[in-house]
């Protein structure tokens, strides 16, 4: 008897789970402010500014739609809302399904810290390495 209530519990579940599942979107769902907002750049910035001011606001209009395209296209329903708010403001990536989806454990996390640590350390030293080699040949120093 417990076995068949717990059979119609699980069938109910499935039930659940397939009704709640995520629709397919069409095709175009989301991907208006990826042409939208490139568009209302090139339409609306003012003449007067230096060309690399439009380059890099197109380039980040051009991001921001990608983030919203990927955000929007990703059926991830379960994660909670900070985790949706956290990919589309502060998260620099573009794996939604990643980010959003439950990490798999504190290993996994501590992993990822380290990894970003050291990826950190490898970016200021390529950085300060490249903005001090042209230095180093002319004997000059940092400081002046």
């Amino acid at each position: 008897m417990v076995e068949n209530g717990e059979r119609a519990s699980a069938a109910a579940h499935h039930q659940r789970a397939e009704a709640s599942h995520h629709t397919p979107l069409r095709w175009w769902h989301g991907w208006s402010p990826l042409v939208l907002l490139p568009a209302a750049v090139l339409l609306l910035a003012p003449s007067a500014w230096p060309a690399w001011i439009v380059m890099w606001t197109l380039a980040l209009t051009i991001y921001c739609g990608c983030k919203w395209l990927t955000w929007r296209r990703t059926p991830v329903e379960a994660a909670a809302a900070w985790r949706h708010a956290a990919y589309l403001l502060a998260w620099p990536g573009l794996d939604a399904v990643t980010f959003l989806r439950e990490s798999s454990g504190p290993a996994s996390l501590r992993n990822e810290w380290i990894r970003g640590t050291i990826d950190l350390f490898i970016g200021i030293i390529l950085f300060f390495g490249i903005a001090l080699a042209p230095r180093w040949n002319t004997g000059s120093t940092f400081y002046e």
